[in-house]
């Protein structure tokens, strides 16, 4: 939880499902408490490579709604 909350968003790199590939970020309330999570999952094949660029816009857009 540590190293998540460090780089702001989460990874599920086949481990709860195989072949599937997730990453997810907090959203928060105007309080600072975590409402949800906004994620993006999909093939391995296809999102493995792109982690980085995956994670940083699903971190922007779940910055950008909890700014609402």
């Amino acid at each position: 939880m540590r190293e998540i909350r460090a780089r702001g968003f989460a990874v599920d790199d086949c481990e709860h499902e195989p072949g599937v590939f997730c990453v997810a970020a907090p959203v928060f309330t105007a309080s600072g408490e975590v409402a949800g999570a906004l994620s993006v999952s999909g093939s391995e094949l296809y999102l493995r490579d792109d982690r980085d660029r995956i994670a940083a816009q699903v971190t922007a857009a779940a910055r950008a709604i909890s700014e609402g």
